[in-house]
């Protein structure tokens, strides 16, 4: 079996991971990943559904580097462009979410703002009171 999950440049719709740890910054959020066999994968940020500490969850990402994690000693592979498509959560709390909007999770540093047509507007207006 290989070290890491796959060759570089790949995309990968059924990478099925463990969150084993979240370190979470100011400016970013760091996800470390293990899979069934123990290989080690981690990215910042994503879409789709939240995931908390031991959650197993089907992603779909491209491998982007092969690192070697210096703290741990064993090879990385480094994930980008992820996407959660769905959380099983954890052994002690299997679960299945659908539906959720994928929003981009994981980084605090986005400033954008999206122009509200007047239409949006006034629906807008008509949710709020």
């Amino acid at each position: 079996m290989d070290e890491y999950l796959g060759p570089v440049k790949t995309r990968s719709d059924k990478l099925f991971l463990k969150l084993v740890k979240k370190i979470s910054k100011p400016d970013y959020t760091m996800h470390f990943m293990e899979d069934r066999h123990g290989r080690k994968a981690m990215f910042y940020n994503y879409k789709g559904v939240e995931i908390k500490k031991d959650d197993c969850v089907l992603l779909k990402a491209t491998i982007a580097e092969h690192r070697w994690d210096r703290y741990n000693n064993k090879p990385l592979t480094y994930l980008n462009r992820v996407t959660v498509r769905q959380n099983r959560g954890s052994k002690e709390n299997p679960k299945t979410v659908f539906g959720e909007e994928g929003i981009e999770r994981g980084s605090s540093s986005k400033e954008w703002e999206e122009p509200l047509t007047s239409n949006n507007e006034k629906e807008l207006d008509d949710a709020l009171n």
